[in-house]
Protein backbone atom coordinates (compact mmCIF):
# COMPACT_ATOMS: atom_id res chain seq x y z
CA UNK A 1 0.00 0.00 0.00
CA UNK A 2 1.03 3.51 -0.57
CA UNK A 3 0.14 6.90 1.25
CA UNK A 4 0.20 10.07 -0.82
CA UNK A 5 -1.17 13.54 -0.60
CA UNK A 6 -3.79 14.78 -3.20
CA UNK A 7 -5.29 18.10 -3.43
CA UNK A 8 -9.31 17.65 -3.13
CA UNK A 9 -10.68 20.20 -5.46
CA UNK A 10 -14.33 19.47 -5.85
CA UNK A 11 -16.88 16.56 -4.64
CA UNK A 12 -19.62 14.85 -6.77
CA UNK A 13 -22.87 13.53 -4.88
CA UNK A 14 -23.60 10.13 -5.66
CA UNK A 15 -26.97 8.77 -4.08
CA UNK A 16 -27.77 8.02 -0.33
CA UNK A 17 -25.63 9.99 0.94
CA UNK A 18 -22.53 8.58 -0.79
CA UNK A 19 -19.87 11.12 -2.61
CA UNK A 20 -16.01 11.35 -4.38
CA UNK A 21 -14.17 13.54 -3.80
CA UNK A 22 -12.24 15.16 -7.13
CA UNK A 23 -8.96 15.21 -6.52
CA UNK A 24 -5.45 17.05 -8.41
CA UNK A 25 -2.09 17.18 -8.21
CA UNK A 26 0.55 20.05 -9.49
CA UNK A 27 3.22 19.34 -12.41
CA UNK A 28 5.30 22.51 -13.36
CA UNK A 29 2.63 25.00 -11.64
CA UNK A 30 -0.16 23.49 -13.65
CA UNK A 31 -2.93 21.47 -11.92
CA UNK A 32 -3.81 18.47 -12.99
CA UNK A 33 -7.13 16.06 -12.62
CA UNK A 34 -5.97 12.57 -10.88
CA UNK A 35 -9.48 10.93 -10.73
CA UNK A 36 -12.39 10.50 -7.52
CA UNK A 37 -11.85 8.65 -4.88
CA UNK A 38 -15.08 7.55 -3.00
CA UNK A 39 -14.14 4.98 -0.28
CA UNK A 40 -13.84 6.72 3.56
CA UNK A 41 -15.39 10.04 2.06
CA UNK A 42 -17.97 10.71 4.75
CA UNK A 43 -20.65 13.71 4.83
CA UNK A 44 -19.08 15.05 7.65
CA UNK A 45 -15.85 15.44 5.05
CA UNK A 46 -17.91 16.97 2.72
CA UNK A 47 -19.58 19.35 5.17
CA UNK A 48 -15.65 20.86 6.22
CA UNK A 49 -15.59 21.65 2.07
CA UNK A 50 -16.46 26.12 1.46
CA UNK A 51 -17.98 25.71 -2.65
CA UNK A 52 -16.56 28.25 -4.80
CA UNK A 53 -18.35 27.47 -8.17
CA UNK A 54 -15.20 27.58 -9.79
CA UNK A 55 -13.52 25.02 -11.90
CA UNK A 56 -9.54 24.28 -11.27
CA UNK A 57 -9.07 22.50 -14.33
CA UNK A 58 -8.18 23.55 -17.71
CA UNK A 59 -10.66 21.30 -19.36
CA UNK A 60 -13.75 19.99 -17.30
CA UNK A 61 -12.50 16.61 -16.94
CA UNK A 62 -15.18 14.05 -18.22
CA UNK A 63 -17.24 12.53 -15.72
CA UNK A 64 -17.62 15.89 -13.15
CA UNK A 65 -20.18 18.03 -14.94
CA UNK A 66 -22.18 18.18 -11.39
CA UNK A 67 -19.31 18.43 -9.55
CA UNK A 68 -19.09 21.69 -6.76
CA UNK A 69 -16.45 22.75 -7.25
CA UNK A 70 -14.19 23.95 -3.68
CA UNK A 71 -11.40 25.62 -1.99
CA UNK A 72 -8.37 23.55 -1.71
CA UNK A 73 -7.44 21.21 1.00
CA UNK A 74 -5.28 18.59 0.76
CA UNK A 75 -5.82 15.07 1.85
CA UNK A 76 -4.13 11.70 2.02
CA UNK A 77 -4.89 9.03 -0.13
CA UNK A 78 -4.34 5.23 0.81
CA UNK A 79 -4.53 3.16 -2.62
CA UNK A 80 -2.32 -0.12 -4.02
CA UNK A 81 -0.13 1.16 -6.73
CA UNK A 82 -0.18 -0.40 -10.60
CA UNK A 83 2.26 0.03 -13.59
CA UNK A 84 0.39 2.70 -15.40
CA UNK A 85 0.48 4.83 -12.50
CA UNK A 86 -2.83 4.80 -11.31
CA UNK A 87 -4.79 4.44 -8.09
CA UNK A 88 -6.17 1.15 -7.32
CA UNK A 89 -9.04 0.79 -4.50
CA UNK A 90 -8.10 3.97 -3.09
CA UNK A 91 -9.02 5.22 0.51
CA UNK A 92 -9.62 8.32 1.98
CA UNK A 93 -7.44 8.95 5.01
CA UNK A 94 -7.84 12.28 6.58
CA UNK A 95 -7.08 15.68 5.80
CA UNK A 96 -4.06 17.44 6.16
CA UNK A 97 -4.41 20.75 7.63
CA UNK A 98 0.03 21.42 7.68
CA UNK A 99 0.10 20.96 3.92
CA UNK A 100 -0.51 23.86 1.42
CA UNK A 101 -1.95 22.64 -1.76
CA UNK A 102 0.75 24.74 -3.75
CA UNK A 103 3.31 21.72 -1.93
CA UNK A 104 1.09 18.77 -3.56
CA UNK A 105 3.34 18.06 -6.96
CA UNK A 106 4.20 15.01 -9.00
Amino acid sequence: MANEEYIVTGYIYKVRNIYSLVLGRYRNGRLLYKGHITLGVSAGVIKTLVPTGRNPFSILPKGNENAIWVAHQVCTVEYIPNTKGAMRQPVFKGMRLDVYPEEVEE
